[in-house]
């Protein structure tokens, strides 16, 4: 650290330069895709359901983890792995924005102790 003022204030916020630039790309390539098929910022003035973009992020994964690394449904050669970031995104940024139909089902404490290895 250096004594410069700015320097001990700008380590309190959220540190950016921290996010792998490769990431962003890869996002950003999905979110133009995301946009010029439904119209950008869309889950913005219009309402999404969380269980829609669970499944998709479910699908994407099921994809990935099978061994596909390009999602050939995005004319850009993305991956699925960028189909889940951008879920993620449409979730969080809807979420805080007020936007966010949360349809998933009542919580279910039995499925935690078994994701956490408690039951066996």
């Amino acid at each position: 650290m250096d004594n410069n003022p700015k320097t001990a204030m700008g380590a309190l916020k959220v540190q950016m330069h921290t996010i792998p630039q490769s990431a962003l790309v890869a996002l950003g390539h999905r979110m133009q895709h995301g946009a010029e098929k439904y119209g950008a910022f869309n889950w913005r003035t219009e309402p999404i359901s969380t269980s829609v973009y669970i499944s998709a992020m479910m699908r994407h994964l099921a994809a990935f983890a099978d061994g596909e690394w390009e999602d050939v449904e995005c004319p850009r050669g993305s991956s699925h792995l960028s189909a889940i970031m951008a879920c993620c995104a449409l979730l969080i940024d809807s979420e805080g924005l007020g936007t966010l139909i949360d349809d998933r089902p009542p919580p279910n404490p039995y499925t935690i102790k078994l994701l956490n290895g408690e039951v066996k």
